[in-house]
């Protein structure tokens, strides 16, 4: 039986563009940390991400100015640094669930709360990563 997270991650499976908007966003990726919005309506969303190109470690923050740090070292008792990230092999598909954020509410700053696709890669040179969320329902319509 397929648990929660298989089945959404199989509603993933079709890039779909209305005309204006798509379920595939491509980003860059570069040996320096990369940081970037993801739509607001992907909150709490499955979402696949695939490098090609290069290798790449993820993760996903509120805030812009969090980096990746992909020479992070490991400790015996588990290193914690706010800059770990996940790795992925180039061409090699990852599924997550993007945290489901208060999207609401306005902070002290006057600005809604953001949810940020930060990166790093072992190689600049023409790499690119695919990020795809899946499908708001049937209808095919993308968020």
């Amino acid at each position: 039986m397929a648990s929660q997270h298989e089945k959404h991650a199989a509603a993933i499976g079709c890039p779909f563009t209305d005309g204006t908007n798509s379920n595939v966003k491509e980003f860059t990726m570069d040996t320096t940390s990369k940081s970037n919005e993801l739509p607001k309506a992907w909150a709490g969303r499955m979402i696949t991400v695939r490098p090609f190109g290069g290798n790449i470690w993820v993760h996903f923050s509120k805030d812009q100015g969090r980096t990746v740090d992909r020479t992070v070292a490991a400790a015996d008792a588990g290193s914690t640094n706010a800059a770990a990230a996940k790795f992925i092999g180039s061409g090699e598909e990852r599924h997550f669930e993007l945290p489901q954020l208060a999207i609401d509410i306005v902070t002290a700053a006057g600005t809604k709360p953001m949810l940020f696709f930060n990166r790093q890669s072992d190689t600049a040179s023409s790499s690119s990563v695919y990020v795809e969320v899946a499908l708001a329902d049937g209808t095919g319509a993308p968020v």
